[in-house]
This record gives structure tokens, C-alpha cells and sequence, in this order.
């Protein structure tokens, strides 16, 4: 609500973590795409399933939150952090995901951000696909640095929309997902590479 983001120059939005943390500790960062209605808490469940259909505030919801995987780190320093999201009709949640899969959408949607107590996190997004659950795209663990180069190359390839990007093996990549509700297993995925790390704003 209007209580926990208030528009702020430079990065737009300021959240309250003080705030969220006190309604639950689940709650890892803010995701927020500029000029979208994509502007959420991120949390982290014990599982999978957990936020699925349950609100930030821990009631039950059909649309769920915005979660990252309960494998990943806390602090998305891992290679390659998973969030999932519901694709609601109502474009809340993750619905608007499928229109990084058109040209002009991905052009003027560079960047999503992550916000977290300590730092606001800058990501490229660098390709945009439709796939299935079994998607490259999930893989976490990389056998070493030539292997996670070449997934890497190969998520850039994927995409729907062609992007320019030079990558180094000290990258970190953020993964964006949700259910095309097309057919059951399909899944529109969204890739970003960390750009830009900056403090939190006091």
C-alpha cells in the first residue's frame, strides 16, 4: 500500500523494511520494474509451495506473493536466483512478464530492481522466452566457470527479443517466472544480470 512506497528520485520507490520485517521475516527485498505495476514484496518461504497462495501477510490469497526460491541465498548472491509469481489475468503479481517478449516492451523495460535493507540492486534484462518447468533456465548449480558461461550464452540465445550482452564469469543473474496458463507446464521466463549495486537510501 501507499504506507510502504513512497515515490522517491532515483530509484522511485523507498520501502519501509523496519515495517514489512515486523509484519513478517519471510520478506527478503522489494521487486519493482519502473514504469509498471510491478512493485511487490519478495519473500522466501521454507518451501516452494508456501506463498503460493498466501499474501506478504501471511493470509490466504488466490494470487499469492512473489517469491524466491527457498534454495537460494538470501542476499541474491547466488549465480542464478529463481522468482516465481502467479501470471493473473488482473496483470497483477507477475502478468505483465509476457510483454518482455515483445520488442518494444523489453526496450523501454530495461532494468528491474531489488531492494533490500542494505542495497538496491540494478538487473539487465538480457532475454525474455517462453519454456517449460524443465527450462535451462532453472539450473542453479554450474560445474564451473566455462559451463556457467555457456548457460549463460545459451539463456541469451532463448531470447524472444535479441540483446547485445557481453558476460564474465563473475556475473549474477536474477530469473523471473510465472505460468503462461496457456498450457499447463509453460512458463514465461525473464532473465536480468546485475548491473549496478548501490547502498540502500537511509
Amino acid at each position: 500500500g501507499e504506507s510502504t512506497s513512497e515515490p522517491e528520485n532515483g530509484t522511485g520507490i523507498r520501502v519501509d523494511f523496519d515495517a514489512l520485517m515486523a509484519i513478517n521475516p519471510d520478506i527478503i527485498g522489494w521487486l519493482w520494474i519502473p514504469d509498471s505495476d510491478l512493485s511487490y514484496p519478495l519473500l522466501m518461504g521454507k518451501d516452494n509451495q508456501e506463498y503460493l497462495r498466501k499474501a506478504y501477510n501471511g493470509e490466504y490469497s488466490y494470487s499469492g506473493s512473489i517469491f524466491a526460491d527457498y534454495r537460494n541465498s538470501r542476499d541474491f548472491t547466488d549465480r542464478n536466483t529463481l522468482v516465481y509469481g502467479h501470471n493473473m489475468k488482473s496483470k497483477i503479481m507477475f502478468g505483465q512478464l509476457k510483454h518482455f517478449l515483445e520488442e518494444d516492451y523489453l526496450l523501454s523495460h530495461p532494468y528491474f530492481y531489488i531492494l533490500t535493507r542494505e542495497n538496491t540492486y540494478q538487473y539487465e534484462v538480457f532475454s525474455a522466452y517462453q519454456a517449460t518447468s524443465t527450462s535451462l533456465g532453472y539450473t542453479r548449480e554450474f560445474a564451473d566457470d566455462a559451463d556457467y558461461l555457456k548457460f549463460l550464452g545459451n539463456l541469451a540465445e532463448l531470447s524472444r527479443v535479441e540483446r547485445e550482452t557481453e558476460f564474465s564469469a563473475e556475473d549474477l543473474i536474477v530469473t523471473l517466472s510465472t505460468c503462461t496458463n496457456v498450457r499447463e507446464d509453460d512458463r514465461y521466463i525473464v532473465h536480468g544480470r546485475l548491473v549496478e549495486t548501490a547502498p540502500a537510501q537511509p
